[in-house]
Protein backbone atom coordinates (compact mmCIF):
# COMPACT_ATOMS: atom_id res chain seq x y z
CA UNK A 1 0.00 0.00 0.00
CA UNK A 2 1.02 3.79 -1.03
CA UNK A 3 1.72 5.33 2.26
CA UNK A 4 3.34 8.48 1.12
CA UNK A 5 4.16 10.11 -2.43
CA UNK A 6 7.38 12.91 -2.33
CA UNK A 7 8.33 15.70 -5.12
CA UNK A 8 11.17 18.36 -5.65
CA UNK A 9 12.88 20.18 -7.99
CA UNK A 10 15.49 22.18 -7.88
CA UNK A 11 17.93 24.16 -9.76
CA UNK A 12 21.50 22.84 -10.27
CA UNK A 13 23.34 26.46 -10.35
CA UNK A 14 21.75 27.51 -7.12
CA UNK A 15 23.03 24.25 -5.69
CA UNK A 16 26.89 24.88 -7.75
CA UNK A 17 26.52 28.57 -5.99
CA UNK A 18 25.88 26.90 -2.39
CA UNK A 19 28.99 24.36 -2.89
CA UNK A 20 31.17 27.33 -3.89
CA UNK A 21 30.26 29.54 -0.86
CA UNK A 22 30.32 26.75 1.73
CA UNK A 23 32.09 24.15 -0.10
CA UNK A 24 33.23 21.53 2.52
CA UNK A 25 30.87 22.56 5.24
CA UNK A 26 27.55 22.23 3.18
CA UNK A 27 28.28 18.86 1.21
CA UNK A 28 29.25 17.48 4.76
CA UNK A 29 26.45 18.52 6.25
CA UNK A 30 23.91 17.33 3.88
CA UNK A 31 25.76 14.15 1.26
CA UNK A 32 27.44 10.75 3.07
CA UNK A 33 30.76 10.06 1.87
CA UNK A 34 29.01 7.38 -0.13
CA UNK A 35 26.74 10.26 -2.13
CA UNK A 36 29.67 12.56 -2.67
CA UNK A 37 32.11 9.53 -3.33
CA UNK A 38 29.80 9.07 -6.20
CA UNK A 39 29.42 12.23 -7.42
CA UNK A 40 33.18 13.10 -7.79
CA UNK A 41 33.00 9.22 -9.66
CA UNK A 42 30.94 10.46 -12.27
CA UNK A 43 32.83 14.09 -12.08
CA UNK A 44 28.99 15.33 -12.53
CA UNK A 45 27.06 18.24 -10.37
CA UNK A 46 24.10 16.51 -11.40
CA UNK A 47 24.38 13.60 -9.98
CA UNK A 48 24.29 15.85 -6.10
CA UNK A 49 21.32 18.15 -7.63
CA UNK A 50 19.02 15.21 -7.78
CA UNK A 51 20.69 13.00 -4.87
CA UNK A 52 19.41 16.70 -2.71
CA UNK A 53 15.92 16.77 -4.85
CA UNK A 54 15.44 13.22 -3.80
CA UNK A 55 16.48 13.74 -0.26
CA UNK A 56 13.63 16.45 -0.36
CA UNK A 57 11.71 14.61 -1.75
CA UNK A 58 12.09 11.33 0.67
CA UNK A 59 11.47 13.73 3.62
CA UNK A 60 7.83 15.04 1.85
CA UNK A 61 6.67 11.47 1.48
CA UNK A 62 7.42 10.80 4.99
CA UNK A 63 4.99 13.00 6.06
CA UNK A 64 6.65 14.09 9.27
CA UNK A 65 5.34 16.72 11.57
CA UNK A 66 7.41 20.40 11.47
CA UNK A 67 8.79 19.62 14.87
CA UNK A 68 10.49 16.48 13.91
CA UNK A 69 14.13 17.01 13.42
CA UNK A 70 16.01 15.27 10.26
CA UNK A 71 19.33 15.36 9.54
CA UNK A 72 19.66 15.15 5.88
CA UNK A 73 22.65 13.13 6.32
CA UNK A 74 19.74 10.13 7.75
CA UNK A 75 18.30 10.26 4.49
CA UNK A 76 21.26 8.67 1.76
CA UNK A 77 20.29 8.38 -2.01
CA UNK A 78 22.48 5.43 -3.07
CA UNK A 79 22.31 3.53 -6.75
CA UNK A 80 22.84 -0.35 -7.12
CA UNK A 81 25.00 -1.91 -10.21
CA UNK A 82 22.70 -0.60 -13.18
CA UNK A 83 22.18 2.99 -11.46
CA UNK A 84 19.04 2.83 -9.77
CA UNK A 85 18.46 5.03 -6.91
CA UNK A 86 17.65 3.64 -4.05
CA UNK A 87 16.75 5.43 -0.56
CA UNK A 88 18.76 4.35 3.13
CA UNK A 89 17.45 5.80 6.65
CA UNK A 90 19.54 5.91 9.78
CA UNK A 91 19.53 7.45 13.16
CA UNK A 92 15.74 8.52 14.13
CA UNK A 93 14.24 7.97 10.57
CA UNK A 94 15.04 4.34 10.66
CA UNK A 95 13.47 3.65 13.90
CA UNK A 96 10.20 5.50 12.75
CA UNK A 97 10.22 3.37 9.22
CA UNK A 98 11.90 0.21 9.47
CA UNK A 99 13.66 -1.48 6.46
CA UNK A 100 11.58 -4.23 6.45
CA UNK A 101 8.36 -2.43 6.74
CA UNK A 102 8.85 0.39 4.22
CA UNK A 103 9.90 0.78 0.37
CA UNK A 104 10.77 3.52 -1.46
CA UNK A 105 10.81 3.62 -5.45
CA UNK A 106 12.90 6.26 -6.55
CA UNK A 107 12.78 8.24 -9.92
CA UNK A 108 15.43 11.36 -10.41
CA UNK A 109 16.33 13.43 -13.88
CA UNK A 110 18.11 16.59 -14.73
CA UNK A 111 18.60 18.76 -17.58
CA UNK A 112 20.98 21.23 -18.19
CA UNK A 113 19.40 23.92 -15.29
CA UNK A 114 17.50 21.44 -13.52
CA UNK A 115 17.26 18.29 -11.00
CA UNK A 116 13.63 16.40 -10.13
CA UNK A 117 13.09 13.69 -8.11
CA UNK A 118 9.99 11.88 -7.04
CA UNK A 119 9.03 8.92 -4.25
CA UNK A 120 6.68 7.01 -3.06
CA UNK A 121 6.76 4.91 0.40
CA UNK A 122 4.94 1.46 -0.11
CA UNK A 123 4.15 -0.18 3.21
CA UNK A 124 5.44 -3.55 3.24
Amino acid sequence: MIVGIGIDILEIGKLKRIIKFGKNEFLNKVFTENEIDYAKNKKRIENLATAFAAKEAVFKCLNLPARFPVCFKEIEILRDKNGRPRARLSGKLVKKFPEKGFRFFISMAYTKELAVASVFLEKI
